[in-house]
């Protein structure tokens, strides 16, 4: 059974992008054990089968300088056999057995059940992480759209994450627009976490961008350069 295990981590990890089609398993593949583990690997299966074991955590986003929430973006977790099971593993499942669209669509079901109970966190609005195969997919643009549709004054925010791995730009690029059409907002998530995230920002139309954590930790750098480069960043945006 260990041999299995490792044997699947070792398979798992291959598949990822950015990583060798071959690789043998040593410790440090611990820690995606959340792809065969059974509890998990079904909780996930489930939540897309009822949306009702998804769970958010909304958390708001305030506008600076004047520190007014703006909105709330949808942090997941699934409610499965009396715990909660966290992004980490949820996402590590989702993205390696390619249920990236069936989740979405999942995601976006259990945040309009959100909204129709009148939850104070979502009065002004709601943002919705998207994977890259959700943006190419018909079926989860239309479900954004008839979510917006349903609630035109609330402020429905798209994030787009794991840009490098979006391969229809063409597709990808009519759907945002469909999307800001509607009068949904789209953002660039993770910005500055990779090099392609310039290309996207150049061929995306998004309305906001939104800065990896390592880009803002340069702001701490007794460093002036760091801050300096961070500061041109901003301005290129």
């Amino acid at each position: 059974a260990t041999l299995h295990k490792q044997a699947d981590l070792a398979m798992y990890t291959a598949k990822r992008p950015g990583h060798p089609k071959i690789v043998v398993y040593e410790d440090a593949l611990g820690g995606l054990s959340s792809l065969v583990d059974n509890r998990e690997v079904s909780a996930v299966y489930e939540a897309i089968r009822q949306p009702d074991l998804l769970e958010f955590r909304y958390q708001p986003i305030y506008s600076l300088p004047a520190m007014q929430p703006e909105y709330a973006e949808a942090l997941c977790r699934i409610r499965y056999d009396g715990q909660i099971i966290g992004p980490g593993a949820i996402f590590a499942i989702v993205h390696n057995r390619r249920l990236d669209v069936e989740f979405d669509l999942a995601v976006i079901s259990a945040v309009r059940r959100d909204l129709a109970a009148g939850l104070g966190a979502l009065q002004l609005g709601v943002s919705i992480n998207l994977s890259a195969p959700g943006v190419v997919n018909d079926k989860v643009i239309k479900a954004l759209l008839e979510l917006k549709q349903a609630y035109p004054t609330r402020k429905i925010v798209v994030e787009i994450t794991e840009t490098a791995l979006i391969t229809q730009m063409t597709v990808a690029t009519a759907n945002i627009e469909r999307l800001r059409r509607a009068g949904c907002l789209v953002a660039l998530d993770d910005f500055g976490s990779g090099y392609s995230s310039l290309r996207y920002l150049a061929t995306m139309p998004v309305d906001m961008v939104k800065f990896d954590m390592s880009l803002v930790r340069l702001l701490d750098q007794e460093d002036l350069r760091h801050r300096l480069v961070v500061e041109d960043i901003a301005e290129m945006v």
